[in-house]
């Protein structure tokens, strides 16, 4: 425990005379600070308004890695409330969060976990019927189309470093950790939606894998548009289009080519 000494000294005779000597212990005062989440000033370590921490602050790779394990040894219950936020204001919502007002939302991890698990239940539950006399060419197209069914979504997880190097590439304004976050938060909600549409186009109405492909492919393009839009305001609409345009072509490209491979080497 820090501590300092005092001597107490007093004039005596014309000499200096020690009269008593203490041990003081001493806390270094803590600076005053606004809270990031509700603009409380406090000291200390919680905020006294909203109970959160005092040292919120810019993502880090290390901090990637704690929110990850976070993410998998920890749920909260506020699931609902995220999906409703990431509904009606997404880019405001993931603009609080990045600048430190995380008290209040769900963690984005948990979420992208939540929702994606959720999606491969639901994909699994789809079977594919075998024709009787199939030839087979007809049947390795069937093996392919399982194969992509299961694991497209490990993929489209396994690929979010990769999408949030070109997000990074084409806006600047933050970190690359920090948009693997916003890319977090992006995913999750995609990967619910799709599997809402799945559910409600696949079983009820019956629509071909063809046709979902599009509509995910158009909620993937639109939806982080609609993000963007809000956290880059200063940029013009036209270039946001541009950015996100070349960036799905990247993306998608890049994914096509990564799943041919493994379709040639693990479906025979």
């Amino acid at each position: 425990m820090p501590f300092c000494w005092y001597h107490i000294i007093s004039k005596a005779h014309n000499r200096d005379r020690i009269i008593s000597l203490y041990l003081v212990e001493y806390y270094p005062i803590p600076a005053m600070t606004n809270c990031k989440n509700c603009n409380t000033a406090f000291t200390g370590n919680f905020c006294p308004q909203c109970g959160q921490k005092a040292d919120t602050h810019r993502f880090t790779t290390h901090h990637l890695v704690h929110e990850l394990i976070h993410a998998v040894t920890h749920a909260d219950k506020s699931i609902f409330g995220f999906i409703k936020a990431m509904l009606t204001h997404p880019g405001q919502t993931v603009k609080n969060y990045l600048e430190g007002q995380r008290k209040r939302y769900f963690n984005p991890f948990t979420a992208f976990i939540l929702m994606v698990g959720f999606q491969i239940i639901v994909l699994g539950l789809v079977k594919h019927p075998v024709r009787v006399g199939a030839s087979p060419e007809e049947l390795r197209g069937i093996r392919i189309e399982e194969f992509i069914h299961h694991n497209l979504k490990l993929m489209f997880v396994a690929l979010l470093p990769f999408l949030s190097f070109l997000t990074w590439l084409f806006y600047r304004r933050y970190n690359y950790a920090e948009h693997f976050v916003l890319n977090v938060f992006n995913a999750g909600i995609i990967s619910l939606l799709f599997t809402i549409l799945y559910a409600i186009a696949g079983f009820i109405f019956h629509v071909d894998s063809a046709a979902l492909g599009y509509f995910n492919f158009a909620i993937s393009f639109l939806y982080p548009i609609w993000v963007m839009w809000v956290l880059f305001a200063d940029l013009p609409w036209w270039r946001i289009i541009l950015y996100e345009f070349l960036i799905s072509i990247i993306y998608y490209a890049f994914t096509i080519a990564l799943g041919g491979l493994m379709v040639a080497i693990f479906v025979p």
